[in-house]
């Protein structure tokens, strides 16, 4: 399956852009998915606000294909459920 990351540098983890994307490219590698981009994100506040998910979202939309999208935890896409 063809797979996206999303990540914000402001989820509070302690671990770097550069770490995020290997991790993704590790979990697509060993869960035979196709990485296909990977968006980072600086802005706090709700994800539908950033510009960076904004632009994942648009390019899923634009591609026409399905896609399997990967956050390393659910504080990335906001600061509650």
């Amino acid at each position: 399956m063809r797979a996206v990351a999303y990540f914000s540098a402001d989820a509070q983890e302690h671990v770097t852009p550069e770490g995020m994307e290997r991790a993704f490219a590790d979990y697509c590698r060993l869960n035979m998915h196709e990485p296909v981009a990977t968006f980072a994100s600086n802005a706090e506040g709700r994800p539908g606000q950033d510009p960076e998910y904004r632009r994942m979202v648009d390019h899923m939309r634009q591609s026409g294909s399905q896609f399997l999208v990967v956050v390393p935890s659910a504080r990335h896409l906001g600061r509650d459920l």
